[in-house]
């Protein structure tokens, strides 16, 4: 589908996209797959006989490793994913307010400009709509 220049610069503000707590759970479940494999192999390393091991090492290990992946990088991600939340929760309050003033602009072809009515806003050319969307200057009610 062909979209002409002047209809991409005119276009309304992207719609902030949600963060995926699929990217939390993706975290975790790498995380406990890396733990598994992990104690596996410090099993394997306390049960071979080709060289010692001392007991403790093999505990302090185990301990570290349930630790890490069993509890700290699933907090860790879930910290993450909410604190992505709050920052879409903030994107999305900022967009609803651009796409509200976007609603109620003109564009005149004739000189090729970007105006609000009935505002103290200045006028600008199709390529500074950014700038008159994100304005917030105050404006009086109709």
């Amino acid at each position: 589908m062909f979209v002409s220049e002047l209809a991409r610069i005119l276009a309304p503000p992207a719609e902030p996209r949600a963060y995926s707590y699929g990217n939390a759970v993706a975290t975790m479940a790498t995380g406990w797959i890396i733990g598994v494999l992990l104690l596996l192999l410090l099993a394997a390393l306390t049960a071979q006989n080709l060289f010692a091991v001392p007991a403790s090492v093999g505990e302090v290990g185990r301990l570290t490793t349930v630790l890490w992946f069993g509890a700290a990088m699933p907090l860790i991600a879930l910290a993450v994913a909410n604190r992505e939340q709050r920052k879409l929760d903030q994107r999305l309050q900022i967009w609803r307010s651009a796409a509200h003033r976007w609603q109620r602009l003109y564009y005149c072809a004739r000189d090729d400009i970007v105006f609000l009515p009935f505002s103290e806003d200045p006028v600008v050319r199709p390529d500074k709509l950014n700038d008159l969307i994100s304005a917030s200057s105050s404006e009086p009610s109709r």
